[in-house]
């Protein structure tokens, strides 16, 4: 069922291009043929005349390493650039022993006196190469090289558990730092790597006075609280959520304290979190209740699942398709019309994968048919695709009337759908079809 479960929107993005015409003459192709449960679309045209798909490769020259450890020797500032950004080019297309470039690339980043330019893509190539054993002098190029510099390095060696800033960044979350893109840049490093010692300045630099009015440091500051105390914070969340019911800022703040957290207390004040009236923080409690593989009572189940937040509606999808219950397929098989096109293209996966739990194949099948005999174009199409890859044979009916329909892509979908059912008794009334709209091949 791997392969199923990606029917739809391969089915939706090959056959959008296809004339009805054309679409009735690829049925009758595929009747008049042994009938076989495929996963992929297969159309005429792609396989008429067949195309051997070439296979290419990087290859690197013998004396490419020699003429670029010469070329970063060179006085030119604009050469070694260059090839710094060539060896960050050729690393990532799979060339071996770029280790050999380490040292060379260091000392540019170490040599106050090269251009900034020529620093800066040397201290991107060590990135690249990971070369964590030059944090040292990675460190103090950050510190030379200005914010570019800084926004360059220090996320990086955060990510490397390198302490060589360790106690710089503690100490720019107390003291003013020069911008405060370098104070986001502490934070981020002391989330990165969950340093506790840095707990008390981020309280403070989320409940002081200094960055009240400053949401991005605020909600940065959130964030990397949560990420170093994953337990302990669901009082002080409810307590600021309750507290300010009118402000988004801080409500928004109180719910992104627990993405991290986890436990009976945590899912509690996430439920509450989950009704609130603004879209961005239900999303947030809800994702969060979703990595805990928590189940949703029915007050917050059906109107996320019909909320005009597109966000809420991904998480509706992924919530039923966990509880797998037949109130989840019919929320679901809703989502076939949904306006998003990806809503509608997971809805169809999801209801693929569903089928195969032999308890609600009946309802897969059920809501799917109610929605393709519906109004509404966009479910037509969708439903189609599901119903001829579960091989619904008692869509055939449908899927011939739908030929007629006024919609190009609902009329391709059911000539696919029914040449993926192959029922015998279409044969005829498709070859009829056929030769009524058979004018372009005189063309």
């Amino acid at each position: 069922m791997t392969g199923n479960t990606t029917m739809i929107r391969n089915a939706r993005n090959r056959l959008s291009g296809v004339s009805v015409a054309k679409g009735l003459v690829l049925v009758l192709w595929a009747v008049c043929l042994p009938y076989a449960a495929a996963v992929e679309v297969d159309l005429a045209r792609e396989l008429d005349p067949p195309v051997d798909r070439q296979t290419y490769f990087d290859t690197f020259p013998d004396r490419l390493k020699p003429l670029w450890l010469a070329a970063l020797a060179h006085r030119e500032s604009d050469l070694r650039r260059e090839v710094a950004e060539q060896i960050i080019r050729a690393h990532r297309a799979g060339m071996d022993g770029t280790q050999v470039f380490v040292e060379p690339l260091s000392e540019i980043v170490s040599d106050a006196k090269e251009h900034r330019l020529a620093r800066l893509a040397a201290a991107r190539a060590l990135i690249e190469l990971e070369a964590k054993s030059q944090s040292v002098a990675l460190a103090q190029a950050a510190a030379e090289l200005g914010l570019d510099g800084a926004s360059l390095i220090e996320p990086s060696l955060a990510a490397w558990g390198n302490d060589a800033m360790k106690a710089a960044w503690r100490e720019r979350l107390k003291q003013p730092p020069p911008s405060r893109r370098s104070l986001i840049l502490a934070i981020r490093a002391v989330k990165s790597q969950t340093d506790d010692r840095a707990l008390e300045a981020l309280w403070e630099l989320l409940d002081g006075n200094r960055y009240a009015n400053d949401i991005e440091v605020r909600i940065e500051t959130a964030f990397a609280l949560a990420e170093i105390q994953t337990t302990g914070n669901e009082e002080k969340a409810i307590r600021r959520y309750r507290a300010h019911s009118e402000s988004l800022a801080e409500r928004l703040l109180a719910a992104n304290l627990l993405v991290r957290h986890r436990g009976e207390r945590t899912e509690g004040v996430l439920l509450e979190m989950a009704h609130d009236r603004a879209p961005a923080i239900a999303v947030v409690a809800l994702r969060r209740l979703r990595a805990l593989d928590a189940r949703l009572p029915a007050e917050v189940s059906e109107p996320i699942s019909s909320s005009h937040d597109t966000s809420l509606r991904f998480l509706s999808l992924e919530f039923d398709e966990a509880e797998a219950s037949t109130a989840g397929v019919a929320r679901i098989a809703k989502l076939l019309a949904d306006r998003h096109p990806q809503i509608r293209s997971l809805a169809g996966d999801a209801l693929i994968r569903l089928d195969v739990q032999e308890s609600l194949s009946e309802s897969v099948r059920e809501q799917s048919s109610e929605v393709l005999h519906g109004d509404l174009p966009r479910g037509i199409e969708f439903a189609a695709l599901v119903l001829g890859s579960l091989d619904h044979e008692p869509s055939a009916d449908r899927f011939l009337d739908l030929l007629d329909h006024e919609d190009a892509e609902v009329r391709v979908a059911a000539a696919w759908g029914l040449r993926k059912l192959a029922v015998g008794a279409t044969a005829e009334p498709i070859f009829q079809r056929v030769v009524a709209n058979a004018e372009w091949l005189d063309e």
